[in-house]
């Protein structure tokens, strides 16, 4: 069996290709003012069905079509296909004579 190659104390030392990095990196004092939270990324308003906190998962099993269909959908009115599906059993609430609480 071959043995591995050993790294050269070049490759120990040379910090040259790690430089460009570290000048990029945001100091301590400016990541802690702009801290960036999970939940900013979240659609805000009729597109939420609430917080995880009070929500519970379903999934749902499409054929490709119906699948890629939905998703070019969601491309179309530039919302989310989670908040399409939300929409669409709302729909479904309201044909069976439910609130459209979704």
């Amino acid at each position: 069996m071959a043995k591995r190659p050993k790294l050269s104390s070049t490759h120990l030392t040379d910090n040259s290709k790690l430089s460009g990095f570290a000048a990029q990196k945001p100091s301590a004092k400016e990541a802690e003012a702009t801290p960036e939270s999970k939940t900013d990324k979240i659609p805000q308003g009729e597109d939420r069905a609430g917080t995880r906190a009070n929500t519970k998962g379903q999934t749902l099993r499409l054929n490709e079509d119906a699948w890629a269909q939905l998703k070019y959908m969601a491309i179309d009115q530039r919302r989310p296909a989670h908040a399409l599906l939300v929409e669409a059993v709302n729909e479904l609430f309201k044909k069976y004579g439910k609130p459209p609480i979704a």
